[in-house]
């Protein structure tokens, strides 16, 4: 998908409404601009500060009969501590 904008005399640009919606971006929201190559590229900016309200969007979009993180990180750490186990067996 792609539309056209206009640089203005201060440099600024207008996001097209469609991908502001598409994006979840509302008025007075931060993005982040990151050259990629001879490519500009709009992202959401992450606010460090409010990391609870970052986890609590990105949970509520989890389906209900997921795995808590905490349990998650649990198995990952089992499952790194038997790889290890397993490795040092085979030296």
């Amino acid at each position: 998908m792609s539309k056209y904008s206009t640089i203005t005399s201060k440099g600024t640009i207008t996001l097209p409404a469609q991908f502001r919606s598409l994006l979840g971006l509302t008025t007075g929201e931060k993005v982040q601009v990151p050259m990629q190559g001879q490519k500009i590229v709009v992202e959401r900016a992450f606010d460090w500060n409010d990391l609870d309200a970052f986890r609590e969007k990105i949970t509520s979009r989890l389906p209900a009969d997921l795995a808590p993180v905490s349990d998650v990180s649990a198995m990952v750490a089992d499952g790194a501590a038997e790889r290890y186990a397993r490795r040092r067996k085979k030296t």
